[in-house]
């Protein structure tokens, strides 16, 4: 898709906003938005001069602060009604980051998108024309989660700090006899133990109506407390480095929609299994997956395929 589809789209679906979106070296992912009216074929030619990359932690110093975001026609989506409760139709493209101009050269080097893009020009000197990614998301949806911070310790009994997590599929909430998952315990169960069936459905859902996010499956995961797994089908770097941050970005919108709390932080549950993101890898040289070798009596694994494993 080229700019002048894209703004063709934004006039024929009536598109309100666009959503600006970009990722800072931590992961977290910013947005700033702008009426479709500002946008036009000069916004992907020479970019949005829209950032002070000195208020990003990590990125610049407020002397040099100023950045402008390039703005990738490839990545643009319309977004789920979540997005917006007024009710506005909006959409959202990635950008790119520069920095003070927009020649090759100035390609901001804490861009993690241009980090990718590097990588993936790299191939080419090791004879590879791209490479694919499979990525198995894990995560928790929570009812909710409080946090007791030591300023306010003196509000609750015993004092000093901590939290409390709230789930219908906890061992600890009352009530819960038909939905309680044990430590440990929550893998693949059916309704009505796992009360989040619907959840991780209507977000595949929209993956796929919205985003073109093709879904290998989806399923609860082995610790308690709401743990979930979606199963990406595999896509070159780029385009599935945009679809892993989609993903963690619409499960929390839509979490929160519903006053629950989605977290993809490693393991809230002490003693329980923790949440990763255990991603297939495979290079490839055209239709060719040179990481595969028919003859191979172990794993049907190429000398290449080892390589790359022992790297």
């Amino acid at each position: 898709m080229d700019s002048k589809q894209v703004l063709q789209i934004i006039e024929d679906e009536k598109i309100s906003f666009i959503d600006f979106w970009f990722v800072d070296i931590f992961g977290e992912l910013h947005n700033v938005g702008m009426p479709s009216y500002a946008i036009d074929e000069n916004s992907f030619v020479n970019g949005l001069e829209k950032l002070d990359a000195s208020s990003i932690v990590g990125f610049k110093s407020v002397n040099s602060s100023d950045m402008i975001l390039m703005p990738d026609p490839n990545s643009f989506k319309i977004l789920p009604s979540d997005y917006d409760p007024g009710h506005r139709k909006n959409a959202r493209i990635f950008c790119d980051l520069y920095d003070g101009s927009t020649n090759k050269e100035s390609r901001y080097n804490r861009d993690s998108r241009g980090i990718a893009h590097k990588a993936s020009q790299k191939l080419e000197e090791f004879g590879f024309t791209h490479t694919n990614w499979g990525p198995e998301i894990e995560f928790f949806v929570f009812d909710s989660i409080s946090v007791y911070p030591s300023p306010y310790a003196a509000t609750h009994s015993g004092g000093g700090s901590g939290y409390s997590i709230e789930s219908k599929e906890s061992p600890w909430a009352k009530g819960n006899v038909s939905t309680a998952i044990d430590i440990k315990e929550g893998y693949y169960p059916s309704q009505p133990k796992d009360t989040l069936e619907g959840f991780r459905k209507d977000v595949c859902d929209d993956l796929y109506n919205y985003f073109g996010i093709k879904i290998e499956a989806e399923h609860h995961e082995v610790a308690t407390s709401g743990q979930c797994e979606i199963n990406l089908v595999y896509d070159e770097m780029i385009g599935m480095a945009d679809n892993v941050i989609a993903v963690k970005n619409l499960v929390k919108v839509k979490a929160k929609r519903k006053n629950k709390v989605a977290t993809f932080m490693p393991k809230p549950i002490f003693g329980d299994n923790a949440s990763a993101m255990h991603t297939h890898q495979s290079l490839w040289k055209d239709n060719t997956n040179v990481m595969y070798d028919h003859d191979d009596d172990v794993a049907q694994m190429s000398q290449t395929g080892r390589y790359y494993v022992g790297e």
